[in-house]
């Protein structure tokens, strides 16, 4: 697994321009606040990042959400197995919807210091993953913020949404 660094050469690579010239950019799956749809809830640096970023589609990544009050977290199945201990395998969902978003190396910067990603204690790890982009299913290699704390089991988001999940807690 890698930590911090790009995806492979060629995994998914795209152009975004800028500065007159077109620099790499690698997809990151965003599936809280940096999600299009609920961008506004971010502070401007992120914003204006994904506003002005190329949406490559939705996409879907095997894990669990967790409602973590202002914002989610996401955690890989094996990695909470301890807590959730008391709930049966078969009950707890094993998908996060979000999107896939075309970022440079200097956006990551930004959403790096914006999910406090970095330091000896930091709230997210940004890895790469593999996962099936909705509009094709065909796998991509992506950047994701996984939560690197222990959540309780009881702020599970069961259906792996935080848009519907905000929608049906009126936030």
């Amino acid at each position: 697994m890698a930590a911090v660094g790009a995806p492979r050469a060629g995994a998914g690579a795209v152009g975004v321009a800028g500065a007159g010239e077109m620099a790499a950019a690698f997809p990151l799956f965003v599936y809280g606040t940096l999600r299009p749809c609920l961008i506004h809830r971010a502070t401007a640096a992120p914003r204006q990042v994904v506003e002005t970023r190329t949406h490559l589609g939705e996409a879907v990544f095997a894990g669990l959400l967790f409602d973590l009050g202002e914002y989610p977290g996401v955690v890989e199945d094996f990695a909470i197995e301890s807590a959730n201990a008391r709930r049966p395998a078969s009950s707890r969902p094993s998908r996060v919807i979000g999107d896939l978003l075309a970022v440079t190396d200097g956006d990551l910067e930004v959403l790096d210091t914006y999910e406090e990603c970095g330091g000896r204690n930091p709230l997210y790890r940004r890895e790469c993953r593999t996962v099936p982009c909705c509009s094709d299913s065909m796998p991509i290699e992506c950047w994701i913020y996984i939560y690197n704390h222990e959540l309780p089991a009881e702020v599970l988001i069961p259906h792996g949404d935080y848009r519907r999940h905000l929608a049906e807690h009126r936030r």
